[in-house]
């Protein structure tokens, strides 16, 4: 699993973490988001940690982050918008309800929303509209 990372400086970075999700594995840096390979493997990593939170939520019965998650994620299109728009509710969870939180999905939770929040500056950029 990959997961975009912003570095100090001013880098991007793609953390592979395998298998183990929450544990940094490697680091592999790359100079910018322009490639569109990089930000589809980012939305793609996205969806993933969207549906691993919305499983994990849903056997715990933790209806209060779920019901953040629900209210953007399915993300709608890949306008920048909708990206821009999950991160911002992402912190509001974390921000209002951190205590509904694990620390492991505490550090999920930032880890989605950086990412969608990169994926949403580079499609404002005019990253172009990738293929789903």
């Amino acid at each position: 699993m990959f997961v975009c990372c912003n570095l100090d400086n001013g880098h991007y970075a793609i953390n592979d973490m395998g298998d183990n999700m929450g544990k940094f594995n490697e680091f592999s840096e790359i100079q910018n988001l322009d490639s569109n390979s990089v930000i589809e493997k980012a939305i793609s990593e996205i969806d993933e940690l969207c549906i691993w939170l919305f499983d994990r939520w849903c056997e715990q019965r933790n209806v209060i982050p779920l019901a953040y998650l629900m209210h953007t994620w399915p993300v709608a299109s890949q306008d920048p918008y909708f990206y821009k728009r999950l991160s911002n509710t992402l912190d509001e969870l974390v921000t209002f309800h951190c205590d509904s939180l694990s620390l492991y999905e505490r550090e999920m939770v930032h880890d989605l929303k950086e990412t969608a929040m990169h994926t949403s500056a580079y499609l404002a950029k005019g990253g172009g509209t990738l293929k789903r």
